[in-house]
């Protein structure tokens, strides 16, 4: 398996834990409901934001890591790679 191979399959594995860590705190998601208050809408949001600001910071941090390795354009380049690979074993 190739090294960069390896990676990409870390990192999906790290997403899909973080999506279903987000999903069981929330139990199905943030669903808004008719009879909600502006209150629990405030809540709501305020945890939404709270978590588009960590899932930005993530992805920030993990483009500048795969830069780090020798990824030149950091997740551009693993999701070229990664569409090569899918390329490569479409055609065996």
């Amino acid at each position: 398996m190739h090294p960069n191979q390896i990676f990409l399959n870390s990192t999906c594995l790290w997403h899909l834990f973080c999506l279903s860590s987000y999903n069981t705190q929330q139990g199905e998601g943030v669903t808004m409901k008719k009879n909600d208050t502006k209150d629990q809408l405030a809540k709501k949001i305020a945890y939404l934001e709270f978590v588009e600001d960590q899932l930005s910071t993530e992805l920030a941090y993990i483009d500048k890591l795969l830069k780090s390795v020798g990824f030149p354009r950091g997740l551009s380049s693993v999701k070229e790679v990664a569409r090569d690979i899918l390329q490569d074993h479409s055609q065996e």
